[in-house]
């Protein structure tokens, strides 16, 4: 049973990489990239909508850096040491 917890937490790290990849490329929510950029939000929105509610933006320069992502992939991260 924990293989199988071990192997979803790895792959919902993947996922919140290719989440951050996808947030970098400018047109992205068309075409095969949309699907997958769809599916990524649909995956990780869930865990990062209250942290992003609950922590404004790092404002550095006048620009706003979304530090949820950083926060969940270091929680899974963790909880992967405890579990796996």
């Amino acid at each position: 049973m924990s293989s199988l917890l071990c192997l979803v937490l790895e792959l919902y790290v993947l996922v919140l990489f290719v989440r951050i990849a996808l947030s970098w490329i400018p047109g992205s929510t068309e075409g095969f990239l949309g699907k997958v950029s769809s599916v990524t939000f649909t995956l990780t929105e869930p865990l990062l909508a209250p942290i992003r509610s609950a922590l404004p933006p790092i404002r550095v320069g006048g620009m706003g850096f979304d530090v949820s992502v950083i926060i969940v992939m270091v929680g899974v991260i963790i909880l992967q040491g405890f579990v796996c």
